[in-house]
């Protein structure tokens, strides 16, 4: 069986419904989905893994795991294979979670509402917030319209964007 490379890791979307800080976020964006994330398959495990910038930094965790805590929105298929990307990615993992960081998105976010591109004034080297993760595992991949992004101040509905 061959399988296709860019059916190998897939972009998610996300919520926790009980979270108030999911909550601000899809209040503030308007969006449905306050999380995004990679999925894809674990030939070694043998099944489905969410690679993810959550809380407690950058981690893989079972996508049976994941469903339990929070409410998939939208997987989207990017354009071409983002399995480059993922592993260098996953070089990071157990890296500290960017909080700062996430602060800073609020800034882009107001911004992106009054339709005026915006930097990230909290800009950090270390960790990374889920929508610079899979911003900058785009980016590595090579994925068409990611020429130019500063990942750590794209959110998740410029990705959806990209994406869609």
């Amino acid at each position: 069986m061959t399988v296709n490379p860019i059916d190998l890791v897939k972009v998610g979307f996300s919520t926790n419904l009980t979270s108030p800080v999911s909550s601000v976020i899809r209040h503030s964006t308007g969006k449905p989905y306050s999380h995004v994330w990679l999925l894809y398959f674990d030939q070694t495990l043998e099944q489905m893994m969410v690679l993810e910038a959550g809380a407690a930094g950058l981690y893989h965790t079972p996508f049976k795991r994941f469903v339990q805590h929070n409410h998939v929105v939208l997987v989207l298929d990017p354009k071409v294979p983002l399995l480059p990307g993922l592993r260098r990615l996953s070089q990071e993992v157990g890296e500290k979670y960017d909080h700062l960081g996430l602060v800073g998105m609020a800034w882009v976010v107001a911004c992106e509402w009054a339709k005026v591109q915006a930097t990230n004034p909290f800009r950090s080297a270390k960790g990374r917030f889920c929508s610079e993760a899979v911003g900058v595992c785009m980016v590595w991949s090579g994925h068409p319209g990611t020429e130019g992004w500063d990942v750590q101040s794209i959110s998740p509905s410029r990705i959806e964007g990209v994406l869609s």
